[in-house]
């Protein structure tokens, strides 16, 4: 459980039951300094409940969880002090204005006066904020809100931040620039980021790894593109003679694959895997096929994720 070697959360075979129903069932995850985890699954699948673990506001049925070496539950205090929790609703007061939330958030985490300034006016630069700090946050858009409520978190600057779908009701833009975000403060800055979303291109982008949970249960752990490799490619894309097509095709069929005409003198080859590629065009080209361009259609997170959940759609009772 220490984090002298880096590590910062630990869970082994951590459990949790409300009544029936199992919510995480003997999760078992290392998070390292600096690292951002992706918590990846359906509605249900024991994302928040994760987080919730992780932040000490929930119990262990069973297994340990460490999070610096400590105990959420009995050293929750000190564990608190140095993790930014942020819900999927915001917890902003759209009262006040932005400043008087973060001079509030301020008071509550003891900082003095002096201390909460230079901090402050540090963070609303950061985060784009200063132009409208004094406006009430009735007033902003979704997006001035995200970002306010991270500059809130970040006030007693933690060094484990736990987000909860913190991109879920933004537009396009915001979004980005909400994702930017937690790259730098994982980058630049070291922070350790558990963040769960259903964004997969999201995950993709911002996570050095996923954990795929599915009714609890941890199916999947890796970085993104090491599980996208799990899947074979989705097909390989050729361009040859209109002419040449009926050969082509030929070819493939009598390999075990199955052909898709495309438009613009394309055909779409499916079932090719990586290690075949060289295989096929060494083929066409020994048929004299003239071969203007060939394209693997590389597999994604996405396709890994749904190849992971083609036999289980069914959405769990747990959160």
């Amino acid at each position: 459980m220490s984090d002298a070697d880096g590590t910062v959360v630990d869970l082994d075979g951590v459990t949790k039951v409300f009544g029936e129903v199992t919510a995480v069932d003997g999760l078992t995850c290392t998070v390292d300094r600096g690292d951002v985890l992706g918590l990846l699954g359906h509605n249900g699948a024991g994302k928040t409940t994760t987080l919730r673990l992780i932040s000490g506001v929930l119990t262990p049925t069973s297994g340990t969880l460490g999070v610096f070496g400590m105990d959420p539950v009995t050293q929750g205090a000190q564990v608190r002090r140095r993790t930014g929790v942020m819900l999927a609703r915001p917890p902003v007061d759209r009262r006040m204005t932005g400043r008087e939330n973060l001079e509030y958030t301020a008071r509550l985490y003891g900082l003095d006066r002096s201390q909460a300034h230079d901090r402050l006016e540090e963070l609303v630069v950061s985060f784009h904020l200063d132009d409208r700090l004094d406006d009430l946050v009735d007033h902003y858009s979704e997006g001035m809100v995200q970002r306010l409520s991270l500059a809130r978190m970040l006030l007693p600057d933690p060094a484990l931040l736990l987000l909860d779908e913190p991109t879920a009701t933004l537009d396009p833009m915001a979004a980005h620039a909400v994702r930017q975000l937690i790259v730098d403060l994982a980058g630049a800055q070291e922070r350790t980021i558990i963040v769960s979303t259903h964004d997969l291109i999201e995950a993709s982008q911002i996570c050095d790894r996923v954990a795929v949970l599915q009714r609890g249960a941890l199916v999947a752990l890796g970085r993104p593109q090491e599980l996208a490799g799990r899947v074979a490619a989705r097909g390989l894309r050729l361009q040859v003679a209109e002419t040449h097509r009926p050969v082509v095709s030929k070819l493939a069929i009598d390999r075990g694959y199955t052909v898709e005409p495309m438009s613009g003198g394309e055909m779409r080859v499916h079932g090719v895997g990586y290690e075949r590629v060289p295989q096929m065009v060494r083929a066409l080209v020994d048929a004299d096929i003239d071969v203007y361009g060939v394209m693997i259609d590389q597999p994604t997170l996405t396709d890994f994720y749904l190849a992971l959940h083609q036999e289980d759609d069914a959405p769990a009772d747990a959160t």
